[in-house]
């Protein structure tokens, strides 16, 4: 006789407590990104710690398009949180005005500042610019006479 079925109490995913890996969330979007411009560009998360004057931890984590064959960068945007609990503040100087500092109190409104951050027209024009650059210094450097 077949067991019968039974509703599990446990939720469909866990939540964890306020503590959140920023950094690899973050890796994650840049490694979408990067295969998103076949590889054009590398995207890194920069991290560093500073001291508050209450001696708490200012973790920044810097979303940084690196184009190989130059030493040009460009920091797409930035994340700030107080050790690793929200609330974070996400900073885009590209965006418009109102759009340049959103403090997000969780995760979900963490993914809905970085979805609208992605898809802003602005966001599109800078990435689509150092994606043609990378791949015309690649193939400047393809191209290029060997010595």
């Amino acid at each position: 006789m077949p067991k019968p079925k039974h509703s599990s109490l446990w939720p469909s995913s866990l939540i964890g407590g306020r503590n959140f890996d920023i950094k690899g969330f973050l890796e994650t979007q840049a490694s979408d990104l990067k295969s998103l411009v076949d590889n054009a560009f590398d995207v890194v998360i920069e991290p560093r710690t500073v001291k508050t004057l209450e001696n708490q931890n200012l973790n920044l984590y810097s979303f940084t398009i690196k184009i190989p064959k130059s030493k040009q960068s460009y920091q797409l945007f930035s994340a700030r949180m107080i050790g690793n609990t929200f609330p974070a503040r996400i900073v885009a100087p590209h965006l418009p005005q109102p759009r340049q500092i959103v403090l997000v109190s969780d995760r979900a409104e963490l993914e809905q500042c970085l979805r609208d951050l992605f898809h802003d027209p602005g966001t599109t024009k800078i990435v689509i610019a150092l994606a043609d650059e990378a791949r015309s210094l690649g193939d400047a450097a393809d191209t290029a006479p060997v010595a």
